[in-house]
């Protein structure tokens, strides 16, 4: 395989078919030569738009993950970003996250300190709901004088979205942005960052929602995986054209879909409580908002107190970064102290990813890290596919939505961590909790952060 530099990428051309030969894609770059198990395998789901779905090994979401992983993927795609638009390539980096990419360590990673502090143009990150709000966040604190927002699926009572529009081929499609307009009322450029790109239409949509009420000359698209066609990207040329702006796509790893079975698939399985709750499983409880969250002044002043101010729903700045880490670590010291040092599965849930995943770093003890999701996957035991066990429960905070976490049955872990955002009713919690105390876990943590 012969590679050459790209610009800021490796050029290269591999095929590789999935599990059972249905999907075939053809990879043309790939910057720090990332394992392609490592960065995406490939799973059916629910959903007649698309039925297969690309599970990533690297964001904490369906997959549990060290910590330290996400950090590092956030760190490669700034690199790449700062690349593009300051021009400067810093081999020693790119040599440093190419030997963590590396499969005999990365998934051992002991440590995700973000080692560089990019300077230049002031930015606007938006991360995408609900896979890439904690990914977005990473890579905004790798940048100085930014600020960082993200979409959401939750509709805020008495509170009106400043835009709306539609996330294509996703089985929640409704995106809202709560943030003040103050993010957006200006130039600057504004970086779209999620976990893969097929066809490029949600950036799309997105792009033509801000445009309309705040226009400027640049947005980036900012992705691990980046699968854009040929007649995707006609599409985006003829908006570049139509409103006068300069879109550009960067990824760490890029490629075509060249073979796809369209048959869908019909599923009505049941994938909800099987096992045998056991009752004497001991559930502990733990609220830090008087301790932390009141103490540091992290509640929300609009309409909406019952939400963080820090999580990027309504967005941060970059001189806030400080105090968001000390947060954390406060908080990880203390939870380290109420729990057991033994092997531990944190959870986050929905939306509510990147504090809980900065907390779960700074615990004491060995930890894993995923979160709960809207995203319906086929389970499967056979060989090589990712997804071997799924466990659906009513969504804590929203009942009338149905919410998944994958492949903990069997699980190594002896004590689960869940955190959530919102100071919970156990009624609520009654579906999450069922499910935990089927599993191999001896001990539950609930940490809510108001």
């Amino acid at each position: 395989m012969d590679t050459v530099t790209n610009q800021y990428s490796k050029s290269i051309l591999k095929k590789q078919r999935n599990y059972n030969e249905q999907i075939e894609v053809e990879i043309t770059e790939n910057l720090f030569d990332i394992p392609l198990n490592d960065v995406f395998l490939l799973a059916e789901r629910q959903n007649k738009k698309r039925k297969f779905l690309f599970v990533s090994p690297l964001l904490g979401k369906h997959l549990a993950i060290k910590p330290q992983v996400l950090f590092t993927v956030g760190q490669a795609l700034a690199y790449c970003l700062n690349f593009t638009i300051g021009s400067f390539k810093d081999i020693q980096e790119e040599n440093r996250l190419e030997k963590k990419f590396n499969r005999e360590v990365f998934s051992t990673l002991d440590t995700c300190e973000i080692t560089n502090k990019y300077e230049g143009e002031s930015l606007l990150f938006l991360g995408f709901a609900e896979t890439a709000t904690a990914l977005g966040q990473v890579v905004y604190q790798c940048f100085t004088n930014t600020q960082y927002v993200h979409t959401t699926r939750e509709h805020i009572k008495n509170k009106e979205p400043i835009f709306t529009f539609e996330e294509e081929h996703s089985h929640a499609v409704d995106q809202l942005c709560y943030f003040d307009q103050t993010y957006v009322n200006n130039n600057k450029t504004i970086v779209l960052v999620d976990d893969e790109i097929t066809t490029g239409k949600t950036a799309l949509n997105i792009i033509k929602s801000i445009h309309k009420m705040f226009p400027r000359k640049r947005y980036i698209v900012l992705s691990i995986l980046n699968w854009i066609s040929e007649e995707a990207q006609k599409s985006i040329n003829s908006l570049e054209k139509e409103l006068d702006i300069e879109i550009i796509f960067l990824s760490l790893v890029k490629g075509n879909i060249v073979g796809e079975d369209t048959l869908l698939i019909e599923e009505n399985h049941s994938y909800s409580l099987q096992e045998n709750d056991d009752k004497n499983k001991k559930i502990s409880y733990h609220s830090i908002y008087e301790k932390f969250t009141k103490k540091n002044n992290f509640i929300y002043t609009g309409k909406s107190s019952t939400h963080l101010s820090i999580t990027g729903r309504f967005g941060i700045k970059s001189a806030q970064n400080d105090n968001i880490l000390s947060y954390a670590k406060e908080v990880a010291e203390y939870i380290s102290n109420k729990t057991s040092s033994t092997k531990t599965l944190c959870i986050g849930t929905g939306e509510f990813m990147y504090l809980p995943l900065l907390v779960t770093k700074h615990l004491t003890f060995d930890c894993r890290f995923q979160a709960t999701t809207k995203s319906p996957i086929i389970p499967k035991r056979t060989e090589n596919y990712p997804i071997k066990s799924r466990h659906e429960f009513k969504n804590p905070e929203i009942s009338s939505e149905t919410n998944y976490l994958y492949n903990l049955k069997n699980i190594e872990e002896k004590q689960v961590i869940v955190f959530l955002e919102k100071n919970l009713k156990d009624v609520d919690l009654k579906g999450l909790s069922s499910i935990l105390k089927t599993l191999n876990f001896v001990e539950i943590h609930f940490v809510s952060f108001m």
